[in-house]
């Protein structure tokens, strides 16, 4: 959310021309909301990391916050991504890493988090971000290197 075709519930819809991505935005916000709610009423608010990312960039129309590109295009505003992550007295609230991160890492991530350890040839271009999360990760040392994405390849 938001991503086409835009919709919001009865309650956040406002029926205003225009205005149906800022529903959509408000319900996303509120549904956020209500699980990090649900987290806290639980107990376990504190140990739980919960990360809210997208997957892609903006549509035409959106905010590429002056990023070159849309979505679907290679330059940088069609791939680069909000990442944010709250992981309360583990992830320092209000830091911002310019470290490049791919969804391919959240496995080596989880599985560092965990303690595990991947089995050979799982993963190959997944490398574990959580030092950065964590704030261990020299600044100006990358995690991983460049990111390619050759057309067709799988």
């Amino acid at each position: 959310m938001p991503h086409k075709p835009l919709a919001a519930s009865e309650d956040f819809y406002s029926r205003k021309p225009g205005q149906l991505y800022s529903d959509a935005i408000r319900e996303l916000d509120w549904s956020v909301g209500k699980v990090l709610e649900k987290l806290a009423s639980a107990g376990i608010d504190r140990d739980t990391l919960v990360i809210f990312t997208s997957d892609n960039g903006p549509w035409y129309g959106g905010s590429t916050g002056g990023l070159r590109g849309m979505k679907a295009d290679a330059w940088e505003g069609g791939h680069r991504m909000p990442f944010i992550v709250r992981w309360p007295g583990r992830v320092k609230a209000g830091t911002v890493s310019d470290q490049t991160i791919c969804f391919t890492d959240l496995l080596a991530t989880f599985a560092d988090l965990c303690g595990a350890k991947l089995p050979v040839g799982a993963g190959p271009d997944s490398f574990s971000f959580l030092p950065v999360l964590e704030g261990r990760q020299p600044k100006g040392q990358p995690i991983r290197g460049p990111i390619v994405m050759q057309a067709g390849s799988t």
